[in-house]
Order: structure tokens, then sequence, then C-alpha cells
């Protein structure tokens, strides 16, 4: 049966590694930084990069490195499954079904002794004395009377949502963060993009049904946006001349997959050709993600019959492959980021 223990396995490798590299790199800066602040602040004035000291680099990459957080960004469009695929990857019914449809707020699922739900108000809400409030819950169903239904419209009020579970995976120091559909404002692309520029997975979820699925022209605007966002942190602190730039290309590149769901859909439509679907959708997303490695960042699954089969205790080989790549990848990103501190 599905473990989600097992199925992160090489995740867990993968961050186990980043830590003891981390380690070692912030004991490094931290030596050299103690060195800096010897310095008379004459000869420290001789020392100037990029219109900042090299000390106030040395305390940027300080900074960075001793944030652990393992997010992994799950978008996509309306309806397209997102919840669904989380509880997949969960092993278990965690969020109820479009549990954030039409709202502004990202939700943060992390670990937690007690089942809680946190809302944070947006500073803009006079009405609300507390910046945040915590319900405790048993059942998830019981989220949807704080989102769902008439509260939709009360969601527009939140600034994030977070959502502690007592999960066997979350423990591990996995934060999984779902995201509202991409594109819909200005404000939730840019608060996505926050998110995707420090997330070590970004998966996108299509709905394939939908005329292909792909919105061309919302992923580019995702993607445009979060390139300048990362262009701006890895060169906020460095010098110019850095030769960082092809890390920035090659981690935009290699973070994302994007898992084409209700694949059954297309199977069953006997006017639908799938393989004409899957050309269709592999040459739009080229279009909008350069640099995207087919066999590795596509899945067509069915989440639907991914979670029929981990209820009859069998793991789908479509879902097998999407979780192993999912591992590669944030082992690549980690490989990355780290890079990007000692370039």
């Amino acid at each position: 049966s599905y473990n989600p223990i097992k199925a992160f396995t090489i995740l867990l490798e993968a961050r186990a590694e980043n830590a003891r590299k981390r380690k070692e790199l912030l004991s490094l800066f931290s030596r050299a930084n103690d060195l800096l602040g010897r310095l008379e602040k004459e000869e420290s004035r001789l020392l100037p990069l990029s219109g900042r000291s090299i000390r106030r680099t040395m305390e940027h990459h300080i900074d960075q490195l001793k944030r652990e957080n393992v997010h992994i960004l799950v978008a996509g469009e309306t309806s397209a499954g997102k919840s669904s695929l989380i509880n997949l990857i969960l092993g278990e019914e965690v969020l109820p079904s479009n549990f954030l449809p039409t709202t502004s707020a990202i939700c943060e699922l992390k670990y937690g002794k007690e089942r809680q739900i946190v809302l944070h108000y947006k500073e803009a809400d006079s009405t609300k004395e507390k910046r945040q409030e915590t319900f405790g819950f048993v059942d998830p169903a019981e989220l949807q009377k704080y989102v769902g239904g008439a509260k939709q419209k009360k969601c527009s009020n939140y600034e994030k949502i977070e959502i502690f579970l007592p999960h066997q995976l979350l423990e591990k120091g996995i934060a999984i963060v779902d995201s509202p559909g991409i594109g819909e404002t200005k404000h939730m692309t840019e608060m996505v993009t926050e998110y995707l520029t420090q997330a070590l997975a970004f998966v996108y979820v299509i709905n394939t049904p939908n005329s292909g699925g792909v919105k061309e022209d919302r992923i580019e605007e995702l993607l445009q946006s979060t390139m300048r966002k990362v262009f701006e942190k890895i060169h906020e602190d460095l010098p110019q001349g850095s030769q960082n730039e092809p890390l920035e290309n090659e981690f935009q590149s290699n973070c994302a997959l994007f898992l084409c769901n209700k694949w059954e859909y297309v199977l069953n439509n006997e006017d639908a050709n799938p393989d004409e679907v899957k050309e269709d959708v592999i040459r739009k997303l080229k279009n909008c993600w350069p640099g995207l490695v087919t066999e590795d960042q596509v899945f067509f699954m069915s989440v639907k019959d991914a979670k029929k089969a981990a209820k009859d205790g069998r793991v789908s080989d479509d879902f097998v492959n999407f979780m192993n790549s999912m591992g590669s990848m944030i082992f690549k990103s980690c490989k990355t980021r780290l890079e990007i501190h000692w370039r």
C-alpha cells in the first residue's frame, strides 16, 4: 500500500544532505563574517560590493542558509484537482474537495501535534480586533465552515491560512502550500510568485479535459514574474558580472512539474485522440516554460483513479513515476540553491 514516507524517501535523503551542506556553508560564511567584522571601518570601506558591503552580503547569505523550510507549492486552475492531489500525496483525506475554490488566500499545510486552522487577516481588515484566529477541528469537512459556501466572500480578508496536522510526512519538515488559481488577480499572482521563489518544488495541476487545460498566458505571466523575482533575489547582494545567471535559468526550468489531471476523461472520450491531446499540451507548455524536459516534468494521469488504487492497497504506476520525479526535482533544487551561495 502507499506510504507517504516511503514515497518521499529520496526527498528526505535530499533534505538531510542539503542540511549537512548548508551547515558547512553556514560555518564558512560565519567565520568569514567574523573576520570581516574585525577589520577597521576604513579598511571595510575598501571592499564595496554592488553598493553594499561584503559583510552585509555575508549576513544575507547567513540569514538565507538558516532557513531550512522545504516547501512544495501546488498551484493550478480552479477545479483542476489540487486538493485531491495533496490528499493523495499525504495518503489521507486532509482537505475537502475544492477547499480554496475562489479565495485569494494561500494555504500552508504544516506539522502540528493538534489539528488546527489559523486564519491570518489582512491588515486592511479593520473589522477584526485580532490579526489571526485559531480553531481546532477533527474532521476535514469542518474546514469548509471557515472558507466554504457563504464564507467564500470573507476569504478575501485572509492573507493566508495555516493548517496544522499531526502527519508523519509534515513532521519530517515538509510543508505543502496550496494556492488558488493563478492569474485571477495581480495580487494572487504576486503572492504565488513570492512562494515559488522559495519553494523547492512547484506542481502545476492542469484540468486536461478543459480544452487541453493549459492557460499559456497565465503560466507565462507566472514564469516571467517569478524569473524577475528570482533574478532580484540572486543578484541583490552579489557582485556585478556574477556567474549565477545560468543557475537562475536552471532553477526555474528544473523546479516545476506539470500534472495533467483527469486523464480518464480523455481516454474515455471517443472523440478525443490521447496522443494529439498530449502533443498539444506539451507544445503549449514548451511555449510558456522554456527548458522543459517533457519526460521528467510533464505527467498525464488520473488523480481519481490513483486514489481508488490507494484505497485498494495498490499504487498506480503513473503516481509512482510522478513522485519519483518530484523527489529528483527537489534534490536538484537543493543543489542549485546551495550553488547560488558559494558561486
